[in-house]
């Protein structure tokens, strides 16, 4: 006779009575008045009174601790004690771990509201009083998360419980924060295993290796949904939800499916194969982790194993190593010294963040090489063969595939990513599958008390009849009393690990924020800095085009100064070459009318000859007399300078027929002419009257 394995749940009080309707669901925790002792006493933590002392020094004091301080320790625990979810009320609500996927998408649970209300959820300082309702919708998840960010200060202000705008006649608990919290996180994983179902669905209906999806669709319907892992790949957190990753095209495969690949690998390890290893990611992680090569001076306790291995037996090692959000496969040969990777990226060709990883990645584990085995190893670089992807989230199914390869003999290369998905989901799931087991009568009888809310009971082929049921059930109380308080300290061990681990884990995301925070300001400053000096790069060629607007301004003035000076310099020589002219004219009168240019014989005849055309040729000029007249009593001609060309007049052709005697120096004295006027050679007289 056989049944499937259930988790025993120690029974528990029904603090508070529960159904699933609205109907007569009271809490019956109410509070005569509110304070910190009254609080812890109705608090479902069994550590609750033993923190009293922490309550009332933290409680109303004026303290005051900013989002993301660390909490110190008392402080914490009175925070866990007032959040403790009744046992009852989470069987009742949540779907247990163990529950196959199948059954996990059809559970019942309570709806998510769309919260149309203009109010909030608020604290106030009234005892917790009222009925509870724990089929009532929850609020939305951001509600949630800022109600559980302001806790711990409400707490401190000496507000004990919470309004609900939908229910105002209610003071809630606080630890309804955490029941919400526990529900959308079901709510999340449920919808993901939904979604991974509808994958599988329509993968299959494409028509393509219908019998690998096939087989995957028939896991959902045994595989628990949410159950602690088993075998190598086993750790603190792992469970199967995170299965769910290989049911999709999009998700990249976490560091616990590439552990689970491996530990699948070195199950499948024959004894002919016992000079190889196959590591998982811990092994790079330990890698990584060095920040200088004295950090292998001592043995590292992940790398320890391996190295006293090696000596002996191990010649190869194959491992998935994690660097910059991808993995690449090596291979360690400790005989030859050597070491060489496949890279479905071929990330050495490239230059980005990515090789400078790799480049890092391999640097440190030359300090391993160096430290631990007697100097670094010969790098070949990225030989060992391997595939190449063509999406960007199926780096660890190559880095797999590259290790099946070179140990196993599997075809080099992941053609259809999605197929390779389903059968690594298949082969990770049947590992976590519970087997049936032989089991007492004892055993049998308890199986039948192990009823799960929302879930039919496994039972065994044969029914117990309802007497033989409740006689087990006496014997179980007497005899599992003591196995029930040792499962409870086991229990709350369990519960501290995880606390330790969950108060770890928001340390390193407050870390992981506080850098990511930093990185940012830095960048702020950065890109500040940038245009601080953009800034002063236009405003220094904003001034150097002011500055030439203005020289060149100022040279445009100094030419137009410049040609209004000669323009005026020019006038004013102007005016004095007309002042000189005039005057020379003066001058020129007066000799015109003091000294003769010709002498004309009082006897001789004045008449003018008859006017010639200008093209007739004009007879020379008689010769004048060889003697000088004297200046008394004779007629002088008077002769005039006119600028404009000669009029043609009688007077003019006369005067240009006989011109050739005024040019006899005995006509006219010239050297006293010339004297008196220096230019008179280059005047021209053209008329006389």
């Amino acid at each position: 006779m056989s049944v499937r394995r259930e988790a025993l749940r120690p029974p528990l009080p029904d603090v508070l009575e529960l159904t699933d309707s609205e109907d007569d669901v009271e809490d019956d925790t109410t509070l005569s008045q509110a304070s910190p002792a009254s609080l812890l006493r109705c608090s479902y933590n069994i550590k609750a009174l033993s923190i009293l002392n922490s309550a009332n020094r933290w409680v109303k004091q004026g303290a005051r601790f900013p989002d993301g301080t660390p909490l110190p320790h008392d402080l914490h625990q009175l925070c866990v004690a007032v959040t403790t979810v009744p046992e009852n009320i989470l069987k009742a609500v949540l779907p247990s771990d163990d529950i196959p996927v199948s059954t996990l998408i059809d559970f019942r649970l309570p709806g998510i509201a769309k919260w149309p209300f203009s109010e909030k959820i608020t604290f106030k300082e009234s005892a917790p009083e009222g009925r509870i309702f724990i089929r009532s919708e929850i609020p939305p998840e951001p509600y949630v998360e800022e109600l559980r960010k302001n806790f711990v200060q409400a707490l401190l202000d000496g507000k004990f419980s919470m309004l609900d705008p939908r229910t105002t006649d209610i003071r809630l608990p606080l630890w309804a924060i955490e029941l919400w919290r526990a529900l959308h996180s079901v709510h999340n994983y449920r919808t993901a295993w939904t979604e991974g179902r509808g994958w599988i669905t329509t993968k299959r209906a494409e028509g393509h290796d219908i019998q690998i999806f096939r087989k995957a669709e028939r896991l959902l319907t045994t595989l628990p949904w949410n159950k602690l892992l088993d075998g190598p790949a086993a750790g603190v957190g792992r469970t199967t939800k995170h299965l769910i990753r290989f049911l999709s095209d999009e998700e990249w495969l976490s560091d616990t499916l590439i552990d689970m690949m491996t530990a699948y690998l070195v199950s499948q390890l024959s004894t002919t194969q016992q000079d190889t290893i196959i590591v998982d990611t811990r092994f790079g992680d330990a890698i990584v982790g060095a920040k200088d090569i004295k950090y292998h001076d001592q043995p590292h306790h992940q790398l320890q194993e391996i190295e006293q291995s090696i000596g002996s037996r191990v010649r190869r090692l194959y491992a998935p190593m994690y660097t910059n959000n991808h993995y690449v496969a090596f291979e360690i040969d400790f005989r030859l010294k050597c070491f060489r990777w496949g890279d479905s990226l071929n990330l050495n060709q490239r230059l980005n963040s990515n090789k400078r990883a790799l480049e890092s990645l391999i640097e440190k584990l030359q300090w391993w090489f160096s430290r631990r085995f007697g100097g670094e190893f010969d790098n070949r670089g990225p030989s060992l063969p391997h595939g190449n992807q063509k999406d960007h989230a199926s780096c660890g199914l190559f880095a797999i595939n590259t290790i099946e390869h070179n140990v196993f003999g599997q075809t080099l290369g992941v053609a259809n990513p999605a197929r390779e998905r389903a059968r690594w989901f298949c082969l990770t799931s049947e590992t976590q599958l519970l087997e049936p087991v032989a089991v007492s009568n004892a055993q049998v009888e308890l199986s039948l008390l192990t009823i799960h809310s929302n879930t039919n009971v496994v039972l065994s082929r044969k029914q117990a009849p309802p007497q033989e049921a409740e006689q087990g059930l006496l014997r179980i109380q007497k005899i599992t009393k003591g196995r029930l308080a040792k499962e409870m300290q086991e229990k709350e061990q369990q519960d501290r690990i995880k606390l330790a681990e969950k108060l770890e884990h928001e340390r390193q995301e407050r870390e992981r924020q506080e850098r990511e925070r930093q990185e940012r300001e830095r960048q702020e400053r950065e890109r500040q800095e940038r245009e601080r000096q953009e800034r002063e790069r236009q405003d220094r060629e904003r001034q150097d085009r002011e500055r030439q607007e203005r020289e060149r301004q100022e040279r445009e003035r100094q030419e137009r100064e410049r040609q209004e000076r000669e323009r005026q310099e020019r006038e004013r020589q102007e005016r004095e070459r007309q002042d000189r002219e005039r005057q020379h004219d003066v001058e020129m009168h007066d000799v015109d009318m003091g000294v003769t240019g010709a002498v004309i014989s009082e006897n001789r005849s004045m008449a003018l000859e008859s006017a010639v055309p200008l093209n007739t040729v004009i007879p020379p000029a008689p010769a004048p007399s060889s003697q000088l007249m004297p200046l008394e009593s004779r007629l002088v001609a008077r002769f005039n300078r006119m600028d404009g060309p000669a009029a043609d007049t009688l007077k003019t052709r006369w005067f240009i027929e006989r011109l050739g005697q005024f040019d006899i120096p005995d006509a006219v004295d010239l050297e006293f002419m010339n004297m008196r006027v220096p230019d008179l050679k280059r005047r021209r007289v053209f008329s006389w009257f």
